[in-house]
């Protein structure tokens, strides 16, 4: 199995902000489940969506940018099917849209859907409303860990952020806090398993922080889905 179908074969963990934002989690091969309090309702088909909300292109600049020279445009054709035959029907995604986003955990792919943002990477694969771009941004965050990609004592921290995200840290028991790069408007980091919150940091100088206390990596062989906050 390539190391990029082993990402979607893996443990995800759903982080969702404390007012309320919703945010869909799925491991790849279990059927989508939402978060405590979401007001989304699960959907059997949906219209592929053949061009990018414009909220997406006001708040996300990846999406304004022209294409990056000497980087490809065509997804992988096992990423182009996970799009095509889980986020398609659910969300409407459209793998034409998608951009891909190297990250230091590995690739990461944000597919516009309809009024929906989807992520693909190294913590699992998750869609959430559009709505909630530029309201909060811990409302795009994922949590993960993958078997055999992962290092010892690690999860990883994976999400989409807004042109207003400045900076993203962890903050361990001990030690100083631990940046998390942000690149192209996502993030996906290896983090400290015992990592106690994230501290996001926006252009005004706010702050915000996400509860990601007992997320550590699961015991071997076992596979869930869990919103938490």
């Amino acid at each position: 199995m390539s190391k990029k179908l082993l990402l979607f074969v893996c443990v995800a963990f759903l982080a969702v902000a404390t007012t309320g934002g919703a945010f869909a989690a799925s491991s790849g091969d279990e059927p989508v489940k939402h978060a405590r309090g979401s007001h989304v309702a699960s959907v059997s088909v949906r219209r592929v969506v053949n061009r990018v909300d414009a909220r997406v292109v006001k708040r996300l600049r990846i999406f304004r940018a022209a294409r990056v020279a000497g980087r490809s445009s065509v997804l992988p054709a096992e990423i182009q099917a996970i799009i095509a035959t889980q986020l398609a029907p659910r969300n409407g995604a459209n793998w034409r849209l998608a951009k891909t986003v190297e990250t230091p955990s590995g690739p990461l792919y944000i597919v516009p859907g309809q009024d929906s943002i989807c992520q693909l990477g190294a913590a699992g694969t998750g869609c959430g409303d559009v709505s909630r771009l530029g309201a909060d941004p811990r409302a795009y965050a994922l949590f993960g860990y993958s078997r055999g990609v992962n290092p010892s004592g690690t999860i990883t921290a994976s999400g989409i952020a807004t042109d207003d995200v400045r900076s993203i840290s962890a903050v361990v028991p001990t030690g100083a806090p631990i940046e998390i790069p942000i690149v192209d408007n996502a993030y996906s980091s290896f983090i400290p398993a015992n990592t106690t919150e994230l501290v996001y940091e926006t252009a005004d100088g706010k702050t915000v922080s996400a509860d990601v206390r007992g997320i550590g990596a699961p015991p071997s062989g076992e596979k869930t889905v869990t919103p938490v906050g």
